[in-house]
């Protein structure tokens, strides 16, 4: 039944009184006039269509916003709305009626443009830019539904993977956390008296920091001016060229007979 026999029937219907057998004619069903819907007439759902790059503006290269349509379905985006979520000083763009169809792409540029009716390029005519690295952009319906978010990359940045997890690399100490002080061990400092001195005042010793480089495998501890392998073998003094050098306990070479801190004083 068409539209204008279907009116002229409810007059005659009205004028017998009899208006009542017919009140789905009375006004169209609400379903038709919903914005969400889809030329088809399914209801559009959430990443139907996505952003799916946003370039921030600069000298090189004009800002733009690319919308993706993921389904088959031609999608009226008329009322469709891009929006900087992240900073409420920056404009809303608001798409004219428009049937995003076998294209698929819609693309927004923020500066001024001719727009040709028949492709998905739309212009934003300002002069400024809106957009910026860590921006959040939202599409919504004409409705208000919100159909898809993203967030702005820096340049040269990849989206981020939907499955990556981020391991943190360090945890910081707590507020009540103290890290272990380091320790430094302590070398005696020698003073050598020349051969025929007559002075017997006993050695000094200045606590001075040891080398952090030096490998007990290879450098026994206990000398720690001079480099001299730890046993096995057992050295002599006639072994070594070193005299007059450091020793600290133990003596595993036993270059320190007199015990006095000072190694192969003779010789």
């Amino acid at each position: 039944m068409n539209r204008r026999l279907g009116m002229v029937l409810l007059a005659a219907l009205g004028a017998l009184g009899l208006d009542w057998l017919m009140p789905a004619m009375a006004q169209p069903s609400p379903r038709l006039y919903l914005p969400a819907l889809q030329n088809g007439g399914s209801i559009v759902q959430p990443q139907d269509i996505t952003i799916i790059e946003i370039i921030p503006g600069s000298r090189d290269e004009p800002e733009f916003v690319t919308l993706f349509k993921n389904v088959d379905t031609p999608i009226n985006i008329g009322g469709w709305q891009v929006i900087n979520s992240s900073r409420a000083d920056r404009p809303t763009y608001t798409f004219p009626s428009y049937v995003v169809d076998d294209d698929n792409v819609v693309i927004l540029y923020t500066q001024p443009g001719q727009r040709d009716p028949l492709i998905g390029d739309f212009f934003w005519g300002r002069s400024d830019y809106v957009w910026r690295p860590g921006d959040r952009a939202e599409l919504r319906d004409a409705t208000g539904q919100l159909i898809h978010t993203y967030t702005v990359l820096n340049p040269g940045e990849a989206p981020p993977s939907p499955t990556a997890t981020t391991t943190p690399t360090s945890t910081p100490l707590g507020p009540t956390a103290t890290a272990a002080p380091t320790s430094t061990p302590l070398v005696p400092s020698v003073t050598v008296m020349p051969p025929g001195s007559s002075a017997t005042a006993a050695p000094t010793r200045t606590p001075q920091p040891a080398t952090p480089t030096r490998n007990p495998a290879v450098c026994a501890p206990e000398y720690p001016t001079v480099c001299i392998p730890p046993p096995p073998p057992d050295l002599n003094c006639d072994d070594i060229p070193h005299r007059h050098f450091a020793v600290l306990p133990p003596d595993r070479h036993n270059f320190d007979r007199d015990a006095d801190g000072i190694g192969c004083e003779r010789g």
